[in-house]
């Protein structure tokens, strides 16, 4: 085959078709019968060989033309990935025409060979093989206090949890660098963090793994944070703790918000109001989006956008970056490079919650945060240290800096140096980049789907958020996107209702009509 691929490459940029007798004459009766057998190269007409010039193909079905074959070739792919039988066919396709996995998937998405809820092989995974060992440390039993957690109703992930004595509060979180160690788990690094897709969730961890580690269903292990306070809820002192938990009661934030105004819950809202107000003293910003969130089932899509400026979300937020704050600061004291969160630059953006264009700036206003083994600020939310330490059963840098804060605790030496963290971070970054595309990609893509079952041919409110000569680009607040169109004369800031008149959701674009400017 590999001798038939030589010759179909030496002739598909010359010629479309050779007669049988030319090819045998050429190249012999061996490679003849091979040409004439079902091959990726070479198709049987009547008395001559076509030669596939798939790239070419693949160009001409991109814009138009028909072409079953190719079609039921291109899904076979986009189903089963490398699974297919179709392989070398794809590779050349990839090669002659230079398109990647995620065009090949968009063109047949367009042309209806697809189902909006197929999704494609590559946001598929196969579970990972992790290895768990013992657990060595002692650890304080607090199964006796009322433990409590907050998460969505769905969450199997439970990283954290609350407990309230008197004066005392006690953050726990899910103790997994205890026994999950990641020189031995690097198939981790091909993860790095759990993805939450509209039609399922890619958890960084097994399932069996989750159930082990979560904080719910029975006795656990977690790294808590003490933290003390004096009666007017100022922080006396913070101490970390190996210990063992068990949860009392799951909330969900709906339910959770009611019972905040009771004691001892109201304690909490007091505490994390007060470092929510140092932060921002400090020069930092609440810069909190709304989540978007789908449910699907067959062909009905619902759509919620959920503030998480509510009480509850801002309580659980706030507590569990002061946990990351001081964990921080903790390892900083103690000379230790860890995946910090720096954000270095300074600078003043006015953000106003009645602003229309209060979401479209917090989207656009921030550049990426810096991740280094070295303590820097991180002036965006206004401390002098950040660090991530409360997901480690969503996020592989969590694990990282809990094994960082176990040495510590026992004045170890550093377990990792500054080059083993600056290389993982390398190789962290990029693949949590390329997932977090994933993701965003995907709920764009059910926000369009969305959009199309419910609003075709109807009017949504849209905000001007970006203008000059040709175009100008409008901001949908209620779905968190922005279109294009060349529409000149509008000014920034404007609101407009828009006439949807057709939607692409797998390019991820609209026609829309400004049909009136609202005042």
């Amino acid at each position: 085959m590999n001798k038939l691929k030589e010759i179909w490459q030496q002739l598909v940029d010359k010629v479309d078709k050779i007669s049988i007798e030319d090819f045998e004459r050429t190249y012999g009766s061996n490679l003849l019968e091979l040409a004439l057998t079902p091959n990726p190269y070479f198709s049987m007409r009547e008395n001559y060989l076509r030669l596939n010039n798939w790239s070419k193909r693949f160009t001409n079905f991109e814009s138009g033309k028909k072409d079953e074959e190719l079609a039921n070739i291109l899904v076979d792919y986009i189903k089963n990935g490398y699974k297919s039988e179709y392989l070398d066919i794809i590779e050349e396709i990839k090669r002659g025409a230079l398109v990647d996995d995620f065009r090949i998937y968009k063109v047949l998405g367009r042309k209806g060979y697809l189902k909006y809820n197929e999704l494609p092989f590559f946001y598929s995974e196969e579970p990972l093989n992790i290895i768990l060992c013992e657990d060595e440390y002692k650890r304080l039993d607090l199964t006796h206090l009322y433990t409590f957690s907050v998460d969505d109703e769905d969450t199997i992930e439970v990283d954290d949890a609350i407990s309230i004595d008197g004066n005392k509060i006690y953050i726990h979180v899910a103790d997994v660098a205890s026994v999950l160690k990641l020189s031995k788990n690097l198939s981790l690094l091909e993860r790095v963090i759990s993805l939450y897709l509209p039609e399922k969730n890619l958890y960084l961890l097994p399932y069996d793994i989750i159930e082990n580690l979560s904080l719910h269903n029975g006795t656990k292990r977690a790294l808590t944070l003490l933290l003390e306070f004096d009666n007017s809820l100022n922080l006396k002192s913070y101490k970390f703790l190996r210990t063992i938990i068990k949860i009392k009661d799951r909330f969900n934030y709906k339910n959770f918000e009611k019972i905040l105004n009771m004691e001892p819950f109201k304690k909490l809202l007091t505490i994390s109001r007060k470092f929510q107000l140092m932060r921002l003293n400090n020069g930092g910003y609440n810069i909190t989006l709304p989540m978007k969130k789908f449910k699907i089932e067959g062909d009905n899509v619902n759509y919620e956008l959920i503030d998480l400026n509510s009480k509850s979300y801002t309580v659980i937020s706030e507590l569990m970056m002061l946990y990351n704050y001081l964990a921080a600061r903790f390892l900083k004291k103690a000379e230790f490079p860890a995946i910090y969160r720096n954000y270095e630059e300074k600078f003043e953006i006015n953000l106003d919650e009645k602003d229309p264009l209060y979401y479209y700036k917090i989207m656009n206003a921030f550049k990426t945060t810096i991740l280094s083994p070295f303590p820097k600020p991180h002036n965006v939310i206004g401390l002098d240290v950040y660090a991530q330490f409360t997901s480690p059963l969503r996020r592989v840098y969590d694990i990282l800096n809990q094994e960082q804060i176990h040495r510590a605790i026992d004045n170890l030496e550093s377990k990792y140096s500054i080059e083993n963290i600056q290389e993982f971070i390398n190789i962290a970054v990029r693949v949590e980049k390329k997932r977090r595309t994933i993701q965003r990609s995907r709920l764009d893509f059910w926000t369009y789907v969305y959009i199309k079952k419910r609003f075709l041919d109807k009017q949504i409110k849209a905000v001007v958020c970006q203008v000059n000569e040709k175009w100008s680009e409008l901001f949908f607040p209620q779905f968190l996107i922005s279109e294009r169109i060349y529409y000149k004369g509008l000014e920034v800031g404007k609101k407009v209702n828009c006439l949807i008149k057709d939607v692409d959701p797998f390019g991820n674009k609209m026609e829309i009509f400004i049909v009136k400017w609202r005042h």
